[in-house]
């Protein structure tokens, strides 16, 4: 069994509620197993999408290019910093 670490989540209300109904019902062995599994889904789907489109950026061409970036930021009105995108590389020179 993995190492764990106890945090404190907060969820609404309903969700909550949502989570007990499938404990009541057998559809889950518990509350932190339920917790455990959905945050385990969530950084699968994370990962395949950044694998997904680093495959898809190096299959069009690499990494998104300055001129790209400042189209993009024209189209969307964005002025100011850079965003952040993420583990994908900015052009060179350019700073996160």
């Amino acid at each position: 069994m993995a190492k764990t670490e106890k945090v404190t989540v907060t969820l609404t209300v309903d969700q909550v509620a949502a989570i007990k109904a499938s404990l009541a019902a057998g559809h889950v062995e518990s509350v932190s197993g339920f917790v455990q599994e959905a945050v385990q889904e969530a950084l699968d789907a994370a990962e395949l999408l950044e694998s997904t489109l680093e495959a898809d950026l190096l299959a069009a061409g690499g990494p998104v290019t300055e001129a790209e970036i400042a189209w993009a930021d024209a189209v969307l009105g964005r002025d100011g910093p850079p965003r952040d995108p993420g583990p994908y590389p900015y052009p060179e020179g350019r700073q996160r």
